[in-house]
């Protein structure tokens, strides 16, 4: 059989009829699937054009901001950043003006709980809300997240406060139940961060810190009469001695006993004195 004869028993007119309908037929499928490709194509085109634009704002400091010190509007820039570049609880908002207003309540002519260096986006915990008696003052301490709970010490939290002299020397109570009033990095790695970026400073000072860094630096409110107390223990940090967190259910813990100074051969030995207990 030829291409052009009729299937055997089969009238011309039929199936020319029929090859008519089936190419018909195909065309209009080859059309709704052209029709149906370019409208994918068109809203995948229209997704990347409005992903490309999405942006968000986030407030950023301009100079290194001191614990305690009031924040000018000179001082914190509202810029646009990509929703992936935003810092955990930093400001933010798809708005720039409703921004702007909320650090102008929050942030502006209110004190930094603690150091922002700068180029680092303002974040909500940076200025916590609590006001200072007359007879109150707030001090910042530094403990090793490994002698704080690792890290597990959180703005509010309440602790115990200890210390170590050097070489295993004597240690002591200073105070029970003080609330932490603010958290900041250990002053190693705020001065690594800010060496760091003198070298290069066109990067934002999250390109320097780890994703989740460990606190180190701890701000809390002490009465006025203790506060000689606690510089010399901050002073003593230099000359090797260890200060130690330890974290209480709250405010209304029981206080942990006030006890002499003790060495670690006071706790193993009690009151052995003999042998390697000996006292000298």
């Amino acid at each position: 059989m030829s291409y052009n004869e009729n299937p055997p028993n089969m009238p011309n007119s039929v199936y020319n009829g029929s090859k008519k309908k089936t190419t018909k037929k195909a065309v209009s499928t080859q059309k709704k699937i052209f029709f149906l490709f370019a409208v994918i194509a068109g809203m995948l085109s229209v997704l990347l054009m409005l992903s490309g634009k999405t942006s968000v704002y986030v407030a950023r400091s301009t100079v290194d901001i001191q614990p305690q010190t009031l924040v000018s509007a000179d001082q914190v820039e509202i810029v646009s950043v990509s929703p992936n570049a935003v810092e955990p609880g930093a400001y933010t908002s798809k708005n720039s003006t409703a921004l702007k207003n909320k650090i102008l309540n929050d942030v502006l002519k209110n004190k930094a709980g603690f150091q922002i260096l700068k180029g680092q986006q303002i974040r909500e915990n940076y200025f916590p809300v609590s006001s200072l008696a007359s007879d109150e003052q707030l001090i910042q301490i530094s403990a090793d997240p490994s002698d704080a709970v690792e890290g597990t010490i959180h703005t509010g939290d309440f602790v115990n406060i200890w210390a170590g002299l050097p070489n295993g020397g004597a240690v002591s109570l200073i105070s029970s139940n003080i609330q932490i009033y603010a958290i900041g990095l250990h002053p190693t790695l705020l001065n690594s961060v800010a060496n760091s970026q003198m070298s290069t400073p066109s990067k934002n000072v999250s390109s320097y810190l780890p994703s989740q860094p460990l606190p180190g630096s701890y701000i809390i409110k002490v009465k006025s009469n203790e506060v000689s107390k606690y510089v010399a223990l901050v002073n003593g940090v230099a000359a090797g001695t260890k200060i130690y967190l330890t974290k209480v259910s709250g405010s209304d813990a029981i206080a942990t006993t006030q006890t002499p100074p003790l060495e670690s051969k006071d706790v193993i030995c009690g009151n052995i004195n003999t042998g390697s207990c000996a006292r000298k």
